[in-house]
């Protein structure tokens, strides 16, 4: 079974919980080294199901991006393992028409190429024409 990755780079809407005074901001992921705000991030990037593939099972990897602490998909948190563990993979299921994918974590100081966020898509076969 083919596969098929979107990569969730631009329009995460990036929260700073710690800091209240502070406006959210837009960024990119992967973020590089200095661009990221300091101490905990809450992070929220919504998107919507690929329209030919609507009900293709759907992975997500998160790579590089050590400081996870939470995840919630769609309202419904995600077990995320180990902050120490900067690579994720977790089983999403058929996507809705609308989603949400919200992250908070604690980047390190030094990150660099930090936080690539992916989805992968099981394509499904192609249906055999019937047999005359």
């Amino acid at each position: 079974m083919e596969e098929h990755t979107i990569r969730l780079r631009r329009g995460w809407d990036c929260f700073q919980p710690d800091n209240p005074g502070t406006e959210p901001s837009t960024i990119a992921l992967p973020a590089i080294s200095g661009t990221l705000p300091q101490g905990r991030l809450l992070l929220r990037r919504r998107f919507g199901r690929p329209p030919r593939q609507p009900n293709a099972p759907v992975i997500l990897q998160i790579l590089g991006m050590p400081g996870l602490r939470s995840l919630s998909f769609n309202g419904r948190p995600i077990e995320a393992g180990s902050p120490d563990n900067p690579d994720f993979q977790a089983d999403l299921g058929p996507l809705h028409l609308r989603n949400e994918l919200t992250i908070e974590a604690h980047p390190p100081a030094n990150a660099s190429d930090w936080g690539d966020v992916r989805l992968v898509l099981a394509r499904q076969p192609a249906s055999e024409p019937p047999s005359a």
